[in-house]
C-alpha cells in the first residue's frame, strides 16, 4: 500500500518538473556579454525582460553572475526554456 502511495507522489513531482525548472537556470552564454554590460538591480544581480523566439517576453527575470537566472518575479522556478531565448534587455 505504501509503495503507491510513494508512486503516486513521484509521478506527480516528474510531471511537475517537466513544465519548471529549479533554479539556477543559465542563460544561453551569447547574452553573457550583454548582461555584464547593463547597470546593477542590486549587488551584481540584473533585472531584464527576455523575450522566446515565439515572441513571448517574460518579465522581471534576476540574472547574477555566470549568465544564472536566479528568480523570475517572485518565483524559485523557471517556467521556460533558457535555450528558447532569442533577446535579453535591461528593465
Amino acid at each position: 500500500m505504501e509503495s503507491l502511495a510513494v508512486s503516486a507522489v513521484c509521478r506527480k513531482f516528474d510531471s511537475r518538473m517537466d513544465s519548471k525548472m529549479l533554479l539556477p537556470v543559465k542563460l544561453p552564454d551569447k547574452f553573457k556579454d550583454f548582461i555584464d554590460a547593463m547597470p546593477e538591480y542590486s549587488y551584481g544581480v540584473q533585472r531584464v525582460v527576455v523575450t522566446l523566439d515565439d515572441g513571448k517576453k517574460i518579465w522581471d527575470v534576476f540574472v547574477a553572475a555566470d549568465n544564472e537566472i536566479v528568480k523570475v518575479g517572485i518565483s524559485t522556478e523557471v517556467s521556460f526554456d533558457p535555450n528558447r531565448v532569442v533577446e535579453v534587455r535591461c528593465q
